[in-house]
């Protein structure tokens, strides 16, 4: 506040205005305000006072006396005693009070409802004793104290404490400081605080100031002032204006602060600790000390009653009117007198009656009140005194008075003409009493305790009701535990009830003897004060009503004072005391424990349970709990919209409420337009408790900009408080509690010092078009460059309140660039995207970067020589914000209005063809159209010229102005031109008919400028209709045959039958009468379908010759009705009935038996079916079938193939068997299967035999697959080969159709085969092809690298993994190793190729075991070798039998010798499926053969070739002769052939 800007303006050149900001500071120290006490304990609290829970709740002491004995050394200087005279005025009585000694005491009974929350009531002043000798004197004061009964101080903040403190009186000084160097202003903290100890206007006042007032306001400025005084003693203040304490006065300060801050803290932690006794249960109960008093009053209303007579002269009788019972509720519990309530209606004013009596009816009047005037006088409403904001009396008298019976009854008016009694008082002890106290008493329950029997609980129920009232099992059940504790608890609840309990009489001395303690701490009768010099003495309340004394000048003396208890006979009355529970909020529950405070004798009050609102009490469960959050913040909002913050409101308290949504206007220094919801500050909202099935209620907080249209503003709290604590004055509730407030603080961004903003966005710049382009709605240019003007909006000084921001400043920090952008307009413009306009520099253009005038205007030069010729739109585009996506279009881009624009650097052109196009009327028009808008701006750019056939002159369009040869008319793009026939004389239109034209368009130009180059077409006027004849010819062989896939031709002549004259020359057409076109043939000329005619120009007399094609069209049929072509006029004079001739075209003739004649047709031969394999054999070339494979068929192979032409017809339908097809179609003989041996290319084709896996209904003579019902819908057949009794060998299969010979055509035509396939039937297993080399013969490293093999008498299956399985068994004795092949195998390496399997032993496997069965120093060892070899399949995976092999293997340094014998008696191996009991070597106990000797050599048997194909061929490994010598030159026997497969030569 003492630092200002002042704004100074000078205006330069009378345009512009320099801006000059000067600070203004005024520094230095300056006080706050008047002087404040502060208030320091000069001893522990004589009394304490404690508030009931509830916001209507209170104790009251009433008629407790103080006393004070002054003694003086010197009469002549005292002054006497004051008693209020600074605080009356403040006293809700308005009367001053006071007292002076020689004379009567006197004073007036006045409240002080102070708003800390403690209330004195000042009774009355006795003078006691005066003794003038002893310049002693004594005055009593009757004070009441009691705590606040107002809502916002309910409980603990009401508690009082009564003391005696010494009020220090203070002043607090601000300090403005200024740095000279950055020229700022700052406020000096601590601020600074003084006083003087020994100031005369310092007071020691007896206080009596509240809980609240001792923790909100004197602890707080004594912290405030401690440090103060502390931050002056260590130099942290700058130097003070005016005197300073000493440092040793200094010092003392800080003491005297120090130990009052202390002082409080010890009598607040005793204050507490007493508390916590109470919550623990270590006081004694309050439960003895209470008489049973009414609920809502401390006592009943005064009532009174007034009897009135009506006449009934014209009137039905209010007493015959009613006949019910009452019925208030409760009418079996409290029975009524008189009957119950009927429509009041009745018993309205001059209701009618045909009967009239002469006697009157008496009722009754009431009124009642609780209210008196100063005098002690009963007041009533309607007296000026009666106060009508006091609570309205419960029932109200003249409700119930509508049910009694009468005379007690009431009438809602009464008559005018009532004759009135007096007015009595309604007494409440009569008997028997008036009914309306029996309803009073229900109405208004009071509180009792238990008695002996009792756990201490107050009660509320009215004593009717409890009579009424039987146990419960609850009841009973609780009764049997002995351990609930009997204390004095009160359970009330909120809604406008009062419980009021009064101290018993007889407790009072019992609590006098508590207020007399011996404590010292609470001891009153002797409490001195020194008075000398300016001191003075004085009872204080709440700092406020002062009493006390004061001596003036060098005068010393001695103030003494007692506060006690009036007992039974102290004076009129004794002490009452009073505690009232109530609290006006529905809802509030309160759950009270009730114990005497063993100090002080005043009752100590411990929440035990409950809740609470308006305000919320420590202790229970708050009732109103709001939370308010911001869900989600908002991010960046456009300045012209409204920024919204999704806000979450929440009651997390106990009960429903409602609530007030308002922020902090100093927060909003610019107006922004705050609302929540369509809500306005402080307006209410309705919240249910989350405990109560309520959930967060979410609204939208919109926040709009403020009328100056700022950017930024500071960051706003919003608050959600208790609508009710809200309404209490100076808000006190929801400032101290934080249960019933809350708040968030609404921003949207954040600065890196974490200051909070709201900030919203300026838009993207609105570029606006400017200059010669804005003249007209469009605009066209056919040049390679286009100057672009633009206006910056926001540079426009001329313009009120505008910011004058040119693009390149540094305000305009958003902005990055101002662009062109253009695309096509068409049909699908939004399918276009925009594309950047660039510079001569082949640079995209930015008016950024561009030079702008002071007046916003800048301008560029965009590149427009690549552009295709179009119409294009044209827009400027702002960019800002980088593009970021994710802010809002308008902060990211502008885009201005589009203009529309002509680029067009091609000249016109014309569009298809003049029309009509030929067969000009000489009188008709002639349309050219172009492909773009002409300029047709009169007179007409464009000229016409016609040049006609033999006539020697053209003419023309522009020759003659006013009478043109060609008539012109130019209009968008077309030009229409038509003969002038007046003009064209001596010519006439009949000399045009059949002639030539030829049409020149010159200087004809577009809209853009660009001229089309002279332009010619040539056509032909009319014609006059010709005569036409026709001749149709087959022009190949007789008896041709044509394919279904070949053209039938044919020779067509075209004649025009008409006088050889020039004016004869006439347009014919050729077409085919679709309607003769029943088959859908294909006719063709000149490579196109005469479906569409074709022209041709002839002159009388004049005749051509064409060739037309026929193609066969889609299905099955190849016979079709003859075609019928014909020749008519193409000439419009006789289009509505052209002249017209027909011939038609057929290749065959055919005898109809029926008609006995030959009938014309076009007749297609049908091939021999192609057919393809199908199944198995269309997948594989080589099938190879096993024995295992033929036996699971029964030697009967599936055979599928597939009909390629079957769209067209099955098998059957061609076939010589189908007797219901045309006799030209039925060419098919059979279809069938053949084969023949692999090699045998000269032997013939076998024809097999096939079955037919389906019985049919008639058996054929032979089975193939063009018999009928063989051929499926699709085109597939299936049968099978029966290859029973065919040898085993390698076969050629194929499948042929053989169709019938066709005359003079080639045999290809006659027959179809498919490739053929090689099927292999193997039923024979491989065998052995001679001896094994297997022998295992000398050292083991020998046999480690020998190679063994068999050799099998055909090829085998070797694939791998190997399907065989090969074992070499190594024995020595007991130890043996089996060394086997295969994945699975170990110690055998095998290769199987061809005919051969080989192995060889795994060296390490083998040294291993053999190293481990014999040591380095034996050489001859004997070892046992058994070889099994099992499972050789052959190609067709046939299987092998299974060989066994056994021999022993001698390590001598000789190998063995075989012998050539034919047959050893030792044969060293034997075949398993060839032992059996005819082998003349097997012995005769079925053993195996004896083993050779050891260590003799064995010999090998001479085994002759197993293939009889091919014996003697040599080169087979095997000693065929049996020479000994194995593949001699004299084994080949078998010289060598060379064979061909079908189609090599």
């Amino acid at each position: 506040q003492h630092a200002k800007q002042v704004l100074v303006s000078q205006v330069v050149s009378k345009v512009e205005m320099l801006v000059h900001t000067m600070h203004v500071v005024i520094r230095g120290q300056f006080a706050e305000g008047g002087g404040r006490g502060l208030s320091i304990p000069l001893q522990t609290p004589m009394l304490i006072i404690r508030d009931p829970p509830g916001g209507h709740s209170s104790v009251t002491y009433s008629r407790v006396q103080t006393t004070v004995t002054i003694s003086m050394e010197e009469l002549s200087v005292y002054n006497g005693i004051t008693a209020g005279a600074e605080a009356s005025t403040m006293m809700e009585g308005g009367s001053e009070a006071g007292v002076c000694f020689g004379g009567a005491a006197h004073g007036d009974s006045s409240d002080l409802d102070g708003s800390l929350g403690a209330h004195v009531e000042h009774d009355h002043m006795t003078t006691v004793s005066d003794s003038d000798a002893s310049y002693t004197h004594q005055t009593s004061v009757t004070w009441s104290y009691s705590t606040s009964g107002e809502p916002e101080y309910a409980g603990k903040a009401s508690d009082a404490f009564l003391l005696n403190t010494l009020a220090i009186i203070f002043r607090e000084t601000r300090t403005i400081l200024f740095n000279e160097t950055n020229c700022t202003a700052s406020e000096e903290s601590p601020r600074r605080v003084t006083f003087d100890v020994g100031s005369q206007d310092n007071r020691r006042p007896l206080s009596f100031v509240s809980y609240f007032q001792v923790v909100e306001q004197i602890q707080p400025e004594l912290e405030h002032a401690l440090a103060s005084k502390r931050a002056e003693r260590h130099g942290e203040l700058s130097a003070a204006d005016g005197p300073t304490p000493s440092p040793d006065g200094l010092l003392r300060q800080i003491e005297i602060l120090e130990a009052g801050a202390d002082a409080w803290r010890d009598i607040l932690a005793d204050y507490e600790d007493t508390h916590t006794m109470a919550r623990n249960g270590d006081l004694d109960s309050a439960k003895d000390f209470f008489n049973v008093h009414q609920a809502r009053y401390a006592g009943k209303p005064f009532c009174q009653r007034r009897k009135y007579t009506i006449p009934l002269v014209g009137r039905l009788s209010p007493m015959g009117a009613v006949a019910d019972v009452i019925t208030l509720g409760v009418s079996e519990i409290l029975p009524m007198m008189g009957s119950s309530r009927s429509d009041h209606a009745a018993l309205a004013d001059g209701a009618v009656s045909t009967a009239a009596a002469v006697s009157g009816e008496k009722l009754s009047e009431y009124r009642c009140t609780t209210q008196r005037s100063p005098d002690g006088d009963h007041i009533f409403e309607g007296d000026p005194l009666y106060d009508d904001s006091q609570p309205e009396i419960q029932p109200p008298i003249n409700d119930v008075c509508l049910d009694l019976a009468f005379p007690d009854r009431c009438l809602a008016n009464k008559p005018p003409d009532a004759e009135e009694g007096e007015w009595e008082t309604l007494d409440p002890n009569a008997e028997p009493p008036h009914p309306y106290w029996e309803v009073w008493k229900y109405k208004n329950p009071y509180a009792k305790f238990g008695g002996d029997e009792a756990d201490g609980t107050v009660h509320l129920a009215p004593e009717v009701l409890e009579n009424n009232a039987r146990p419960t099992d609850a009841g009973r059940i609780v009764e049997q535990y002995n351990n609930i504790p009997s204390t004095t608890t009160v359970q009330f609840s909120g809604g406008g009830n009062l419980m009021s309990l009064e101290f018993d009489e007889e407790k009072i001395d019992e609590l006098a003897q508590l207020w007399d303690s011996p404590q010292l701490h609470a001891k009153n009768q002797d409490v001195n004060t020194e008075i000398g010099g300016e001191g003075d003495a004085e009872l204080a309340a709440g700092m406020i009503f002062e009493f006390g004394v004061e001596a003036h000048g060098e005068v010393t003396g001695k103030a003494h004072y007692e506060h006690t208890l009036l007992k039974q006979g102290d004076g009129e009355s004794s002490t009452s005391i009073t505690v009232e529970f109530g609290d006006f909020e529905v809802g509030d529950e309160f759950l009270v424990d009730i114990w005497m405070d063993p100090k002080y004798g005043t009752f100590v009050f411990d929440l035990a349970g409950g809740k609470s609102s308006c305000p919320h009490e420590y202790g229970t469960l708050p009732i109103e709990e709001p939370r308010i959050s911001v869900e989600e913040l908002p991010g960046p909002t456009p300045i012209d919209e409204t920024m919204l913050f999704k806000m979450g409101l929440t009651n997390t308290g106990y009960g429903n409420s409602t609530f007030i949504l308002y922020h902090e206007r100093k927060d909003n220094e610019f107006g922004l337009e705050m609302s929540f919801d369509d809500l306005n500050q402080g307006e209410h909202v309705e919240l249910a408790s989350t405990h109560l099935g309520g959930a967060t209620k979410y609204g939208t907080f919109t926040v709009a900009p403020g009328p100056e249209g700022n950017y930024v503003y500071d960051s706003v709290t919003v608050f959600i408080a208790s609508k009710c604590d809200f309404e209490l004055e100076n808000h006190r509730t929801i400032s101290a509690l934080n249960k019933t407030k809350d708040s968030v603080k609404l921003y949207n961004i954040q600065d890196l010092d974490g200051n909070k903003f709201i900030a919203f966005t300026p838009l993207c710049l609105a570029a606006e078009f400017y200059g010669p382009l804005t003249y007209s709605d469009s605009f066209a240019t056919n040049s390679n460059t286009l100057v672009i003007t633009m206006l910056n909006p926001n540079n426009q000084p001329n313009e009120y309140n505008n910011d004058v921001t040119p693009m390149a400043s540094e305000d305009m920090i958003n902005l990055d660039a101002v662009k062109i952008e253009y695309r096509k307009v068409s049909a699908r413009s939004s399918n276009h995207g925009w594309t950047a306009a660039v510079g001569e520099d082949n640079e995209v253009i930015n008016f950024k970067t561009q030079n702008e005038t002071n007046m916003g205007i800048a301008s560029a030069v965009w590149d427009i020589s690549s552009l295709d010729d179009f119409e294009y739109e044209v827009r400027l585009k702002s960019e800002c914000m980088e593009n970021n996506d994710r802010l809002p279009k308008k902060l990211r881009e502008f885009y201005s209005e589009p203009m529309v624009g002509l680029i067009d650097k091609t000249p016109p052109k014309v569009f298809g063809l003049p029309q009509p196009s030929a067969n000009l009327a000489p009188g008709d028009s002639h349309v050219i159209q172009f492909d773009e808008d002409l300029d047709c701006e009169k007179p007409h750019n464009p000229h016409v010229t016609m040049h006609v056939s033999e006539i020697v002159n053209p003419f023309d369009s522009f020759s003659n102005a006013v009478n043109p040869q060609l008539k012109l008319v130019c209009s968008g793009n077309l030009i229409e031109v038509q003969f002038n026939e007046d003009a064209i004389v001596p010519h006439s239109f009949d000399q045009m008919f059949g002639r030539t034209y030829t049409l020149e368009l010159s200087n004809v130009q577009d809209g853009a400028g660009n001229i089309m180059e002279t332009y010619s077409y040539d056509s032909n006027f009319e014609c006059h209709p010709p005569n036409p004849r026709i001749n149709v010819t087959h022009s190949g062989r007789p008896g041709q045959h044509y394919l279904p896939g070949e053209a039938i031709v044919f020779d067509v002549s075209l004649t025009n039958d008409r006088p050889a004259d020039e004016w004869t020359r006439a347009r014919l057409e050729l077409g085919v009468d679709l309607t003769s076109n029943t088959g859908d043939l294909s006719v063709l000329s000149n490579g196109k379908s005469l479906a569409t005619p074709q022209e041709y120009i002839l002159q009388g007399g004049e005749e051509v010759t064409t060739r037309i094609l026929i193609f066969k069209g889609h299905g099955n049929s190849l016979s079709f009705d003859p075609v019928r072509l014909f020749l008519r006029s193409a000439c419009t004079a006789d289009s509505y009935d052209p002249a017209i001739a027909h011939d038609i075209a057929w290749n065959r003739e055919i005898w109809d038996e029926g008609l006995a004649e030959y009938l014309q047709w076009i007749v297609f031969t049908p091939p021999c079916p192609q057919i393809r394999w199908a199944g198995p054999f269309a997948e594989e070339r080589e099938m190879v079938y096993s024995n295992d494979a033929l036996v699971a068929v029964s030697d009967l192979v599936e055979v599928s193939i597939f009909n390629v032409d079957y769209t067209n017809g099955k098998l059957f339908d061609r076939s010589v068997l189908n007797e219901e097809a045309p006799e030209s179609e039925q060419r098919l003989q059979k279809v069938v299967l053949v084969y023949r041996r692999f090699g045998e290319y000269d032997s013939p084709w076998v024809e097999a035999h096939l079955e037919d896996p389906v019985t049919r209904l008639s058996t054929p003579d032979i089975i193939e697959f063009a018999n009928p019902g063989v051929e499926d819908d699709m085109g597939y057949a299936a049968l099978h080969w029966n290859v029973a009794g065919i040898p085993d060998s390698r076969y050629l299969v194929k499948v042929m159709s053989n169709c019938t010979a066709l005359e003079n055509s080639h045999s290809t035509h006659n027959y179809f085969s498919t490739d053929a396939v090689e099927v292999v039937l193997d039923k024979t297993p491989a065998a052995l092809f001679g001896a094994p080399f297997i022998q295992l013969r000398g050292s083991v490293d020998s046999v480690k690298q020998e190679v063994y093999r068999f050799i099998f008498t055909e090829s085998l299956y070797c694939e791998e993994p190997h399907v065989f399985h090969l074992a070499v068994t190594l024995s020595i004795g007991q130890n043996s190793r089996i060394f086997t092949h295969g994945s699975h195998g170990s110690g055998i390496k095998t290769i199987c190729e061809g005919r051969e399997i080989r192995y060889r032993f795994d060296t390490i496997e083998l040294d291993e075991w053999y190293t481990a069965q014999t040591s380095s120093e034996s050489t001859d060892l004997v070892i046992d070798v058994n070889i099994v070899l099992e499972g050789v399949p052959d190609l067709a995976l046939n299987r092998a039998d299974d060989f066994t092999f056994t021999s022993s293997w001698a390590q001598q340094t000789e190998s063995p010798t075989m012998s050539p014998s034919p047959k050893p008696t030792n044969s060293p191996f034997q075949s398993s499926a060839s032992n059996d009991s005819s082998d003349p070597s097997s012995t005769s106990d079925g053993g195996s053969d004896p083993s050779p000797t050891e260590g003799q050599p064995v010999s090998v048997q001479c085994v002759a070739t197993q293939n009889a194909e091919r014996p003697n061929l040599g080169c087979d490994g095997v000693d065929n002769d049996c020479d000994g010598d194995i593949d001699e030159c004299d084994e080949d026997q078998i010289p060598p052939k060379i064979s061909f497969k079908d189609g090599l030569a």
